[in-house]
């Protein structure tokens, strides 16, 4: 069953903010960087149930890794799947 995605002014910031400051170095990375990223969350609006499970922060958050960062979704009402924030990993 396919949802909505839906962006959060958070997740918009974040994503431009990444995009911005990898286009600084190498503007051609910045964009396949960007669109790997699109898959990424374009496939678990797909798949809604794909992702790793993260019920401490909401009952229905799932996390994908793009690496160096990882992306937080959560399911909410009539079939929308919100990207709420990506957050670099440290690891």
């Amino acid at each position: 069953m396919t949802v909505k995605l839906v962006w959060t002014p958070l997740a918009r910031t974040d994503i431009k903010k990444i995009y911005i400051d990898i286009g600084k170095v190498n503007p051609q990375s910045a964009e396949r960087y960007f669109q790997r990223i699109r898959s990424r969350i374009d496939s678990l609006a797909r798949y809604p149930r794909a992702g790793e499970r993260h019920p401490e922060i909401f009952p229905s958050a799932r996390m994908l890794v793009e690496a160096p960062y990882v992306i937080f979704m959560r399911r909410c009402r009539m079939r929308k799947m919100r990207t709420f924030a990506l957050w670099k990993s440290s690891v």
